[in-house]
């Protein structure tokens, strides 16, 4: 029989059903707390987490997520309902996990793993530390702003010296992280002002060097961390309560990084070292020396890849993808498309690529695409904005709206890509797959979801006459 216990007023129940679905409705809160952790859209997170709740049998299950939390409701109607809350701390630039707990959700609603193997495999993709060792991740953050370094047209003490500011700024963060639980916003701060000591130190070396490339770089390896596709698509797609945090959040870390450099800026002027913009900053397009941007793009990709923890399988299409996008960008450029335009379809393609690279390989499409569009990134115009702030205003305003454009170019163009690519493919193959995006409104529950594509197939008959409610028909004069 069902014993039941009353203590202080809560309701407490040893009968084996409820014990063994509150196990499963634990199971499908951490997977929507990993991916939710893992930068994935709202939709994908509320999508994925209901599919395997109804793989597992639960059948009365609601969810309801913010910006760091996630709420998994579960309301039978002849047992004890309960609820699960899991809150984050922060999203991870953790391509892997966001991985592996996809693959884990498409082994579930496949049948091929029970609530019990589930929490083990949890338990494993939560402690696991990703496939490269930490050193080399530290190598390859260096990597990726020597790779940001050589496309602007670094020499090569230029890409040395951002090499190493790169693999101390990881060490910092790293090391701040683990000792002090520095929010990221001085974190930011710090990063500004070590590029701009490194610029400093590139001058102390050799005065004629560009010491603005290094500056740029570092700027460029830190806004590859707030590229998430996600908060466009919470934006998008109606999730506006985790579409406006992850955006506020970007600002925020945005901010923190212009007061940075800012600050390196004012250090470097009272020191008496001009690390003024050159004209030599551009990216490099189709000249002599075409091997230089060709490599400094596949370096980007990879690096920011191994970075990210990205699977190894992904690797060599990142290699191939990355330049391609880069290619199609400049000569959407050589054809006076506007920036923000060349912009735009550089990244629709590298989300569509991306979604439909994603299905071949099972890895994430974000590791893809955000790979493939990093060498886009607007760095020098915000360097160009912030160093123009104090004697041109003006200036500085244009820059700055030409880089928020060309931000906004990459995100939604990023958004609409991988939209039509995972139209595509579910068109193809219709079988369920965690790995693709998901665009949906918002919704709860799978049946709410299923009741409002229904009203949409057949709309609902305008009432006659006879179904009026009485209260609302109209009484004569001589009965009121």
């Amino acid at each position: 029989s069902d014993l039941q216990t009353y203590s202080l007023g809560v309701h407490v129940t040893t009968d084996p059903s409820t014990i063994l679905d509150s196990d499963k409705v634990d199971v499908v809160t951490r997977i929507g707390r990993l991916m939710l952790g893992s930068a994935c859209s709202a939709s994908e997170v509320v999508y994925t987490t209901l599919k395997v709740a109804q793989k597992l049998g639960l059948r009365y299950v609601s969810v309801d997520l913010s910006y760091s939390h996630i709420q998994v409701s579960y309301q039978p109607p002849d047992a004890v309902s309960h609820s699960v809350v899991r809150t984050i701390s922060g999203r991870q630039f953790d391509y892997g996990r966001q991985t592996r707990v996809k693959q884990l959700a498409d082994e579930i609603v496949a049948g091929r793993r029970d609530h019990v193997e589930a929490a083990r495999d949890l338990e494993w993709i939560q402690t696991y530390p990703g496939p490269y060792p930490k050193t080399v991740v530290h190598i390859f953050s260096g990597m990726t702003a020597a790779a940001a370094a050589l496309v602007f047209g670094g020499n090569f003490l230029v890409c040395l010296l951002t090499f190493i500011s790169a693999i101390i700024l990881d060490y910092i963060f790293a090391y701040c992280e683990r000792h002090f639980a520095l929010p990221i916003f001085f974190l930011q701060i710090i990063a500004g002002v070590v590029g701009e000591v490194a610029g400093i130190v590139t001058l102390l070396i050799d005065p004629n060097a560009n010491a603005s490339v290094v500056v740029i770089a570092v700027i460029m390896f830190m806004l590859a961390g707030m590229t998430s596709t996600g908060a466009v698509n919470d934006a998008i797609t109606g999730w506006h309560l985790t579409g406006v945090g992850r955006i506020s959040e970007a600002l925020v870390n945005t901010l923190g990084l212009v007061i940075g450099v800012r600050l390196g800026i004012l250090l470097s002027h009272q020191f008496g070292f001009d690390i003024t913009i050159s004209e030599q900053i551009r990216p490099i397009a189709f000249d002599g020396q075409a091997w230089e941007w060709l490599v400094g793009c596949i370096m980007f990709g990879v690096s920011l890849a191994v970075y990210a923890q990205t699977p190894k399988r992904a690797l060599p299409w990142i290699c191939v993808v990355t330049p391609a996008i880069y290619i199609l960008y400049i000569l959407a450029s050589t054809v006076d498309i506007p920036t923000a335009w060349a912009t735009a379809i550089g990244a629709i393609a590298a989300g569509l690529i991306g979604t439909v690279l994603s299905k071949m390989t099972t890895v994430t499409s974000d590791a893809f695409a955000v790979c493939a569009i990093l060498p886009l990134m607007p760095g020098s115009m915000i360097y160009r904005a912030l160093w123009a702030m104090t004697d041109h205003p003006a200036l500085a305003i244009n820059y700055a709206m030409a880089a928020i454009g060309t931000a906004v170019a990459i995100a939604a163009g990023l958004t609409l890509g991988q939209y039509f690519g995972a139209a595509l493919l579910k068109r193809a193959d219709r079988t369920y797959a965690a790995i693709l995006p998901v665009f949906h409104k918002p919704y709860a529950s799978l049946r709410e979801r299923r009741e409002r594509a229904r009203r949409r197939r057949q709309p609902a008959q305008p009432p006659s006459s006879m179904d009026v409610p009485e209260w609302l028909t109209p009484k004569p004069r001589d009965e009121q």
